[in-house]
């Protein structure tokens, strides 16, 4: 697995599941040898199996929980992810699932409940901070949305979509010129279909500011 082989690794985890039937580690093993080597349904069923012998193993849980959200099964994927956190709620990986997975479910205070505590914790991960940021939003909480920026700019973790929230909500509290810098930001790092949403909103920024014409000439752009 180390030097990148899974397929002669898959072998070999075969023949310690043929000595040890009950091996949950094993049945790990084998299942993130056969992600590595592209095989996805035969992974889960192993991963499932893993999971079966050992539900307190984070590794397994967060994986599982990341299939089930994958395959748009996000009750199942909840329930797997709370049922570990009842008994275990210190372990990042299972948290940032469990963001993913409150997000989908359109459980917002839960999604920015978690997404607190992945802050307490110190951890850096912009995808996962993406879907807080969004929370935020959904609930209105403007400045919890420039809070996350900040606290992903101080640990060096930029994202372009949490940049993009933090502009968002300078608008509704009316602070048009930070907004502007952030989706400035944006477009400078923009090579997504997102880039007119950011002129779009460069010019909502300038027309809050009474400023017409630029506000004219970025929604042109953003047409």
């Amino acid at each position: 697995m180390q030097m990148e082989s899974p397929l002669p690794a898959i072998l070999h985890y075969h023949a310690i599941i043929r000595l040890q039937p009950r091996n949950a580690t094993a049945y790990k093993q084998l299942s993130f040898a056969c992600f590595a080597a592209q095989q996805p349904d035969t992974a889960f069923v192993w991963l499932q199996k893993a999971y079966a012998l050992n539900p307190t193993d984070p590794k397994v849980v967060a994986r599982l929980g990341e299939e089930w959200i994958d395959r748009q099964q996000y009750p199942l994927a909840d329930s797997i992810l709370r049922s570990f956190m009842k008994t275990d709620s210190l372990q990042p990986a299972v948290i940032m699932t469990a963001v993913r997975a409150a997000w989908f479910l359109k459980d917002y205070q839960r999604c920015t409940a978690l997404g607190t505590k992945l802050m307490e914790m110190r951890i850096v991960s912009p995808n996962t901070f993406s879907f807080v940021t969004a929370a935020w939003y959904m609930q209105k909480k403007y400045q919890q949305c420039i809070d996350v920026y900040q606290y992903l700019q101080d640990n060096r973790g930029q994202s372009e979509n949490i940049i993009y929230y933090a502009a968002l909500a300078y608008t509704e509290l009316k602070n048009f010129t930070a907004s502007n810098e952030l989706l400035q930001t944006c477009i400078d790092l923009a090579t997504s279909k997102s880039l007119d949403n950011y002129y779009s909103g460069k010019s909502a920024n300038y027309e809050g500011l009474h400023q017409y014409r630029a506000a004219v000439a970025n929604l042109a752009t953003a047409y």
